[in-house]
């Protein structure tokens, strides 16, 4: 898990330069993972609390993975709209002509 997550990260920094870059992943590296380490025990106790089923905490797993599927895709797309964005001027877009 941890693969994948580590590789989608380092795509979100691909238009930095390298100061804002290592700026912005120490940031995210250090207290946002032992944030989401504290919040992610916070909710099995919580489901544990429920008396939730193994299957129903699988299919709570299931639809936030479809969510964040839906999320990275959404991400993707624009990521890829704005790699064709030249300028950006009172909410206009200029594109390069391919």
């Amino acid at each position: 898990m941890y693969a994948f997550v580590r590789l989608g990260s380092e795509m979100l920094f691909s238009r930095l330069d390298t100061e804002t870059k290592y700026k912005a992943k120490n940031l995210i590296d250090v207290p946002i993972y032992r944030a989401a380490d504290a919040v992610t025990a916070q909710f099995q106790k919580f489901f544990e609390g429920m008396g939730l089923t193994a299957m129903a905490v699988a299919l709570i797993g299931a639809v936030v993975a479809v969510l964040w599927s839906l999320t990275g895709w959404w991400l993707g797309r624009r990521h890829d709209r704005g790699s064709d964005t030249v300028a950006v001027s009172a909410g206009v877009q200029v594109t390069r002509a391919v």
